[in-house]
């Protein structure tokens, strides 16, 4: 994920309109990634960039604020923790993002 600091202010205005709309957020992304699979590898930065200004308004963006604490705090169950949720479904995963993983 890109950093929202990092993300072109263009984008960011326009992903701000998602701002109390955490669940059309969260469809306008799916659409994007749906046209996303249909680009050329090189012409897919664009979208990525877009999708990742979209991430904080989204339900994901606290969720995960939510989790990061309850990790700091000690309150998850090593078996709820997200990021060991993560490493069990892609052990390459490594903190990655997914997009940015070459396949192999």
């Amino acid at each position: 994920m890109i950093n929202p600091i990092f993300v072109r202010p263009e984008l960011q205005k326009l992903a701000s309109v998602f701002r109390n709309e955490p669940e059309a957020a969260y469809r306008f992304a799916l659409s994007l990634n749906f046209a996303r699979d249909a680009l050329a590898e090189k012409d897919r930065a664009v979208i990525d960039e877009l999708i990742d200004a979209i991430f904080p308004y989204t339900h994901f963006y606290a969720a995960c604020h939510h989790l990061f604490w309850m990790a700091v705090q000690h309150k998850l169950k090593p078996e709820c923790d997200p990021v060991m949720l993560a490493l069990a479904a892609d052990p390459d995963w490594q903190g990655r993002s997914v997009k940015s993983k070459k396949k192999i």
